[in-house]
């Protein structure tokens, strides 16, 4: 070969070696990008995963359930994505979804269930008795007896002091919770009771009753006796005054709620209307007629000024009951709600 020749092979070697080395190191370089990438995406997922684990525990501290679940399940293993799960992840997975529990509970239908005040014990009204079940163990700890007949409605006060009751014995008793014992006992057989409420303070006690009435009386009032066998209770004593009635339903009042100050009492009944009763005047304030059918159930709101209803349409209202607004129709279920 000439020497020109020579030249131009070791030239074209040296520039395709030269091209090879810059392919590699684009190839190298285009590695790196992509594990540094990777590592982004990474640190990013793990610190959207720390942020939302501190506020799935704040959102739990308020009892935020559905708020909790939300974050979880953006946490859920996917395709293509790493599992960034660690163990707050299935500690909360697990407040979230506790064991199932079945209560040895009544032989008869149970009408209503209650938490007492502090959480530790669920009370339950059935048969002719009230039962109190450990909310830990779900072991029964106690029961009640006075009624004799079906227990239909329970109320505790807020403080846990009292839990009144009532029976299609048509009597309406109270009880010492910490005693478990009675201490009072009204008999309401020309009222037919169907549901109580205690008043926040616990010095008031309200019935929905069958002629369409709500009764109240003063627990103050009703004097209250001490460490008396339920059993032995066969009437009340001859001075249990009078109730104060709030006249306004025209069927049966199905059921009686007092709101978180205790100066409003909301009633509902099968003349499908819901009426707010003002206690300082003992007058009704409001009425709604919103329902298609009875208005079997009311819920007024801890803090807020709403109050939610619910019967045999399947409807659930939520209204604000200071300026008489509805804010939510909600078209929960195909058949009546009790």
């Amino acid at each position: 070969l000439s020497t020109l020749a020579v030249i131009s092979l070791l030239t074209g070697s040296i520039v395709s070696t030269q091209f090879g080395f810059e392919a590699q190191g684009q190839a190298k370089q285009a590695q790196w990008n992509e594990r540094l990438a990777e590592r982004s995406a990474v640190e990013a997922l793990q610190n959207l995963y720390d942020a939302q684990m501190n506020l799935a525990q704040s959102a739990w501290e308020t009892a935020n359930v559905s708020r909790v679940l939300e974050m979880l399940v953006q946490h859920q293993p996917a395709p293509g994505r790493p599992d960034m799960r660690g163990w707050e992840w299935f500690y909360q997975w697990r407040l979230c979804h506790p064991p199932f529990r079945q209560l040895p509970s009544h032989t008869g239908v149970v009408f209503e269930l209650r938490y007492t005040a502090d959480g530790t014990c669920l009370i339950t009204g059935s048969d002719d008795m009230i039962k109190f079940f450990s909310a830990e163990t779900g072991q029964e700890q106690s029961a009640m007896v006075g009624h004799k007949d079906m227990v239909i409605s329970l109320a505790t006060s807020r403080d846990g002091r009292w839990l009144a009751s009532c029976g299609t014995d048509q009597k309406i008793r109270i009880w010492d919770v910490d005693r478990r014992e009675p201490v009072a006992v009204i008999d309401a057989r020309m009222k037919s009771p169907r549901h109580v409420s205690l008043s926040p303070d616990g010095r008031l006690l309200a019935a929905a009753c069958g002629d369409g009435i709500i009764c109240l009386w003063d627990v103050q009032q009703l004097n209250l006796f001490d460490g008396v066998d339920a059993m032995s209770v066969a009437a009340p004593p001859p001075d249990v005054p009078a109730p104060i009635e709030l006249v306004g339903h025209e069927g049966i009042a199905e059921c009686v709620e007092f709101g978180p100050v205790g100066r409003w009492v909301a009633s509902a009944g099968t003349d499908s209307t819901v009426r707010l009763w003002d206690l300082k005047s003992r007058s009704m304030v409001r009425q709604w007629s919103i329902h298609r059918g009875a208005v079997r159930s009311i819920s007024m709101h801890p803090a807020a000024s709403q109050l939610a209803a619910a019967g045999d349409d399947g409807k659930i209202v939520v209204l604000d009951y200071l300026s008489g607004n509805m804010l939510q129709s909600i078209d929960a279920h195909t058949a009546e709600i009790q």
